[in-house]
Formats: structure tokens, sequence, C-alpha cells
């Protein structure tokens, strides 16, 4: 029951306020000094400046540690019931029941303020999201398969195991204007004691704000067994890795002031996979792509980047780099340079009619929930790109921007991607 709790719900949010604000105010009203005495009320509201002014503190210094993000003002009162909270505790700090109230308070804050956010950022409609609970349906477009696959003429060796490894990835960075986090890779049952195949590869990025643990946690390898084990141990090798680096700035797996983003995806990566494990070396046996920012990163590079990755899976993302706003976005991923914006514009690229381009293949899949203008922009991109002559499919489900729908979006996305990459069978759902 509990896991269904909608936790966008705005009742939800107000019988939290209340559980906040009336046992805050219920303590101050019994605030007194050392000496019995009542608190005057030019005293109290100090404290509740002082609250105020950390609470503007915190929101100008998420400001400045993250410059590309857009936080809006009404940040500052998201953090003022913890400030309130923990004024309470300091000002109360003789009084036992004053302290219990405040860090009763300071947990249900925390609780709204983890609300609040994610209600801003629309993540997990229930708890049941949080933990991958729910079975939803998708609708589908008409699609080109491959009909000659290595699954058809693998034999699994006798000592094959059921399950592939999880294993941790750090690649790192050419440059010094970036530098990733911790990875991890999967690597499919196929592979073990297996020293002459060589199998395709898929780089899986994580949205933002996110880092490449959220597919972990998300059950990858779960996934990629179950997958491995309906092929004969055949699976992509999955890497999934990192593009906003140690600092956590939304780069969108772009060259910038904010770090060499796209040169980590495009250069750095694959030629550590190449070197390292037992991965095919021809572009068409690669894909790119993730959720949300994620998305709109595997589109852009693989536009971008046809002799490194064929092949690109859209995730609830946008069709084209985006930090909010049109300005911020040309001046802090472009340096001002209208025509960098332009190179790095998915629609442009799809209109200048390149022959390799039309070898590419690519899975759009969102939330019916989702931002009516990102879908209605995601599927004018779709339109665009079959004109363009890409192998391209649109999906979608009920779901808004969440992990149940990214995820339901990868899984199944994975076998027509391990299709076009010329690795097992596709059967249409």
């Amino acid at each position: 029951m509990m896991l269904s709790v909608d936790l966008f719900s705005q009742t939800l949010l107000f019988i939290i306020y209340l559980i906040v604000f009336g046992p805050l105010l219920y303590g101050f009203s019994r605030l007194r000094s050392a000496k019995g005495r009542e608190y005057p009320k030019k005293q109290l509201i100090i404290v509740f400046l002082v609250a105020i002014a950390c609470s503007v503190g915190a929101w100008f210094v998420f400001c400045s540690l993250f410059p590309q993000d857009t936080i809006p003002v009404d940040g500052i009162i998201w953090v003022l019931p913890v400030m309130c909270a923990i004024a309470l505790i300091i000002v109360g700090i003789r009084n036992k029941l004053l302290v219990g109230i405040g860090f009763f308070v300071t947990i249900a804050a925390l609780i709204l303020l983890g609300l609040i956010t994610n209600n801003y950022y629309h993540y997990y409609p229930t708890l049941a999201a949080v933990f991958q609970t729910d079975v939803t349906s998708t609708t589908s477009q008409n699609f080109t398969t491959n009909t000659v696959v290595l699954e058809q003429y693998y034999q699994a060796l006798p000592n094959q195991t059921s399950h592939g490894q999880l294993l941790a990835l750090n690649i790192p960075s050419s440059t010094s204007t970036f530098t990733p986090r911790q990875g991890v890779i999967y690597l499919p049952p196929a592979l073990a004691q297996n020293p002459k195949i060589k199998l395709p590869v898929i780089v899986l990025l994580p949205g933002y704000p996110g880092s490449p643990i959220q597919w972990e946690q998300s059950g990858i390898q779960a996934i990629m067994d179950g997958f491995a084990t309906q092929h004969k141990g055949l699976a992509p090798i999955v890497a999934v890795v990192d593009f906003t680096g140690i600092k956590d700035l939304d780069t969108e797996c772009v060259d910038s002031r904010l770090g060499s983003s796209e040169t980590y995806l495009t250069k750095d990566v694959p030629t550590y996979l190449k070197q390292h494990y037992q991965v095919e070396s021809d572009a068409s046996y690669w894909a790119i792509g993730g959720y949300s920012a994620g998305g709109t990163c595997g589109t852009l590079i693989t536009l971008r980047n046809p002799d490194v990755y064929h092949n690109f899976i859209n995730i609830s993302g946008d069709s084209m780099p985006s930090l909010g706003t049109p300005n911020k976005t040309l001046s802090i991923l472009f340096g001002g340079s209208q025509q960098q914006l332009d190179a790095h514009t998915p629609n442009l690229i799809l209109k200048q009619q390149n022959p390799l381009i039309k070898t590419l293949n690519g899975w759009y899949f969102y939330g019916k929930q989702d931002d009516a203008a990102t879908i209605r922009r995601i599927q004018a991109q779709y339109n665009l790109a079959v004109s363009a002559g890409l192998n391209v499919t649109i999906h979608s489900m009920d779901g808004h921007h969440e992990f149940i729908v990214w995820r339901e979006g990868y899984v199944k996305a994975l076998p027509w991607i391990s299709n076009q990459m010329q690795l097992t069978t596709y059967e249409k759902r």
C-alpha cells in the first residue's frame, strides 16, 4: 500500500508541511532562555532571519557550484524548514523536549526537501518506482531487423557460466579538463573462458543529475543476465560510463568549459575498451545512449561521430543539448558560438544529407506523461530521421520522467539494438 503512494501528490506535500511546521511553531512558542524567561520577539526574529540567510546562502552555493543547472529562487524556501529546525535545536539546546522536537522536525524537513526536489526533477512518482516494482506496457512503430546474426551459428561452451560479471570500470580521460567518476562494465557469460569471441558494445549513460551507479542500482546485471539466458549466453558488453565528471556538471556530452566530455566518449572510452576487452572494433557494433540527458547524448554523439557509433538509444531524452535556456546553453556550452551550437544540433545534422548517417540505427523511447513539449520535439526529430534515411523506431509507455520508464525503455531497446549489431535474433513483441 505504501509503495503506491503518489509522491507527486500536492495533498501529500501539504500533510508533510503540517508535520514540519506544526511542531516547529509549537517548539518556538515554548522557547525559554536559560533564566526561564521567554525569548523576546526580537531574538526570535533574529533566529528566523539567520535561518533565511543560511537558506539563501545554500541556494547561492549550489548555483555557484552548478552554474549550468536551473534552480528556481524557490529553492531558498525548500531549504528553509531544515534550517529553522536546526535553529530550534541550537537555541533550545538546554530543553530536552525542544531538542527532541527539533530532531523530529529536521528529519521531517529533510523528507519534505526530498519530496520537493523529486517533484522538481520529476524522478519517482511512487515508492514502487524507486524499487522498480511496477510493470507497464509499450507501443511501437515498425522497424528493420537483421536476419543473419552470430546467435544462429554460435555454440555455447559446455562449461559456460549462466551469469555474467559486473566489474568496476575506470577509464582515464586524456584531457585535464574532464575527470570521470568510476563506472561499471558488464561482461556476458559467453566471454567466460572463450578467448576467441568478440562482442558488440553498448556505452550506457546516466542522466543529469545522475551517476553510473544508478544503472547498477536499477539492476543492469539482472537485465543483461536475463537477456543472455535467452540467447545462448550472448549479450552485448555494456560499459556504464560518466559524462558529468567528479564535479557533477551537466556537460550535455559537449566539449566546453565544463569539460571535454565528447572527447572522452568518442576517443578515450572506445580506445580503452578496444585495448582491454574482447570487443568488435567496427562502428557498426557500437551503440551509445541512456536516459534523459544520457539519451540526448546518445543521439548527438552518434550523429556527430558515425565512424565511432552506428547505434543510439534515446530514452526520455530531448532533441538537442540544453541547459534550460537558449542563452545559457549558447554561452556555457558553446562559448557564444552559433556555429558550434549548429554543429551540435541533431536536427540540423540530419538535414545535411550525409551518406554515412543513413547507415545509422536509433531507438527513441519516452513516457507518455513526460513534458509535452519534449515529446513533440522527439517525435519531430524521429520523423526527420526517417526522412533522412536512418533506421529508427519510436516507442512510448505510460509514465513520467522517471526510472520505471527508463529501465523499461532499456529492456525494450536491448533486443533490437543487439539485433542491429548482428549479435542476436529479434522477435517483435
